[in-house]
């Protein structure tokens, strides 16, 4: 990474040198991608770039994750800076559960009562974030010669969360080279099943979680456009968002091989990467489309019994979207199929079906559930304020056949999101609304949220929740944010 950082710098002083002298072309209108003119902005302020770089819509996402009410965009040459760092509070009327991945909660905590009968998780609180802040470096040293190359590195830091204090991650960071028609990607970004223009803009930076995907994935991306087609091919493979699965303690030769529940391991083992084809129809600034996902994952290389074991467990997901833009807002829709979903925060996983009584060998089928939600905005006041409305709906359906049940507990084994928590979630329902202040550079945001979510106390053979009991939630979240 230093070697290729250095590299970076010392072409772009080099070419900088001759740049210099170089003049501005213009760049007409019907020449402007739709990457860049889906921004609304004043297309001529980017006259001196070359119009297939994708990156301006890069750094709208990384700027507030896509926050359509920010538009000071300045122009920039072969490199530059940018980012946000602000402030969030909020206060929940209920104990959560959260993801150590983005720090945030996902849903209400389920019913648990003490001796006396009464709810441990009714209980409010509040979470106070300080320095919460996103930077990232956009580098193009070729500027004026090879201007479809460029890469992106984003950092995020948060002050406290749910799970730590004061703690430094690595998000985006990639090469795309673009041309005419298509690009190539490779790195860390997110994953193809969350769309970077099609997502909630919520103020909660759970990002409609667990009713949408949510996953950053170390991989290489092909897009090409058969106009007005656009189809992208991806392989994946995991990073800190990684799949939960069997946890593990054996030790060989005196090493100890343990596997974590949450980790990229059962993806690694599974030689077959996680792989993806999305299929977007333009119609002008907005795209209707589809996607499907294909994951493999291995689970576990030994038996408790001590016997090497060679079952994979493979599941499918998928996707159907619709990106609607208008003059002074949008209206995003997506209704998700989702097998195995547990790194990308969804309440699927996947469950043990069979167990050989001598070998101890486990065989494996994946859980599945659905999800809908819709998001829309409309912004006013010279578009510097937005209102905006979030809604989601997630359903457990279990397994496709019957699993086993251990004889011990007299329950099914499942693993799925947060320490197997979202196996007893038959279903949840969240509902919002926002508002959102953008002058320049500042950014303050407020959003009052309801979440219903119902909890099965036991499972039944095809790992669907039953004997179920509601809980339910109030919070609001305010943020501050200065945006360069």
């Amino acid at each position: 990474m230093k070697a290729i950082l250095y590299l970076f710098f010392t072409l772009s002083l080099l070419f900088n040198l001759r740049l210099l002298s170089k003049k501005t072309i213009e760049i007409k209108s019907d020449q402007v991608p739709y990457a860049l003119s889906n921004l609304h902005i004043n297309q001529n302020t980017y006259a001196f770039m070359d119009p297939t770089i994708k990156s301006i819509r890069q750094l709208r996402v990384a700027q507030g994750y896509g926050d359509p009410t920010y538009k000071n965009f300045r122009p920039f040459a072969n490199y530059r800076i940018y980012g946000f760092s602000g402030y969030v509070m909020s206060t929940i009327t209920r104990q959560t559960i959260a993801d150590e991945a983005i720090g945030l909660f996902l849903y209400p905590a389920p019913y648990v009562a003490d001796n006396n009968g009464k709810d441990i998780n009714a209980h409010a609180k509040t979470l106070i974030g300080g320095a919460e802040a996103l930077i990232g470096f956009f580098f193009n040293p070729f500027q004026g010669y090879f201007q479809n190359i460029y890469s992106i590195i984003e950092f995020s830091f948060t002050g406290t969360n749910a799970f730590n204090d004061y703690c430094a991650t690595m998000r985006n960071f990639f090469g795309e080279i673009t041309w005419a028609r298509g690009s190539f990607l490779f790195g860390q970004y997110y994953h193809p099943l969350f769309l970077k223009e099609c997502f909630p803009r919520t103020v909660n930076g759970n990002q409609g979680s667990p009713f949408e995907t949510n996953c950053l994935a170390p991989q290489i991306r092909v897009t090409h456009l058969f106009r007005p087609v656009e189809v992208t091919f991806t392989m994946l493979s995991q990073s800190y968002w990684a799949s939960w699965g069997l946890p593990q303690d054996f030790v060989i030769f005196g090493i100890n091989l343990s596997n974590f529940e949450d980790s990229n391991i059962f993806i690694r083992d599974a030689i077959v990467p996680n792989m993806n084809i999305n299929v977007k129809y333009l119609v002008g600034k907005s795209y209707y489309g589809f996607s499907f996902d294909y994951l493999r994952l291995f689970p576990t290389l030994l038996s408790s019994k001590n016997f090497k074991s060679n079952e994979y467990v493979n599941s499918i997901s998928g996707e159907i979207f619709a990106h609607n833009v208008f003059s002074k807002g949008e209206i995003n829709i997506k209704a998700i199929y989702s097998q195995n979903g547990s790194n990308q925060l969804m309440i699927s996983g996947f469950a043990v079906k069979n167990v050989n009584p001598i070998t101890a060998i486990n065989s494996y089928i994946p859980t599945a559930c659905v999800a809908v939600w819709l998001d829309c905005f409309y912004l006013f006041k010279k578009r510097d304020i937005e209102i905006g409305l979030f809604t989601g709906w997630t359903k457990n359906l279990g397994a496709l056949s019957r699993v086993y049940i251990d004889p011990e507990t007299n329950q099914p084994i499942v693993y799925s999101e947060e320490n197997n928590i979202s196996a007893n979630l038959d279903h949840a329902a969240r509902l919002s609304i926002r508002f959102v202040y953008a002058k320049e550079s500042f950014r303050c945001g407020l959003e009052l949220e309801y979440d219903k979510a119902d909890f099965g106390l036991t499972l039944n053979s095809y790992a669907q929740p039953i004997n179920i009991t509601p809980v339910n939630a109030f919070s609001y979240i305010f943020s501050i944010d200065y945006v360069y």
